[in-house]
């Protein structure tokens, strides 16, 4: 028996389909945690920027108005509902119950954005959201 085939052999005793799907799955999770992370991040960025260049941009007849909407909670959706997209059937195809894999994929791209919010938080020192001052 090759090493291929050993890893493709059903492990229903851990619930994986494959000892393969089961890496490949982790390493997207990982993969997932610091695509979360730089997606809170930037969210932060983009909410200091907006809170930041305010004043000057009304001085210039402008508004920063909607640069955080723009830059960081559209981008912070698209990668929560990418990661969603990527997981769950990822998850559906590595497990050897489809249904459990998939509520696997939602809980590890939950899981992910957890870490990657705490992660920001303790970079930013607790600030995701920067205020603009009067």
């Amino acid at each position: 028996m090759s090493a291929a085939s050993a890893s493709e052999r059903p492990h229903t005793e851990t619930g994986w389909a494959s000892t393969g799907r089961a890496a490949l799955f982790w390493a997207s999770a990982t993969v997932g945690v610091a695509v979360m992370f730089a997606a809170w991040f930037l969210l932060s960025v983009a909410s200091l920027e907006e809170a930041t260049d305010q004043s000057r941009a009304l001085a210039a007849g402008e508004s920063m108005a909607g640069t955080a909407l723009l830059w960081g909670v559209l981008p912070l959706v698209a990668v929560h509902i990418l990661g969603l997209a990527i997981l769950i059937p990822m998850g559906r195809r590595a497990r050897a119950n489809p249904k459990m894999g998939g509520l696997l994929g939602t809980i590890t791209v939950i899981a992910a954005s957890a870490i990657g919010f705490v992660l920001v938080l303790l970079v930013t020192n607790g600030v995701l959201f920067k205020l603009a001052s009067a």
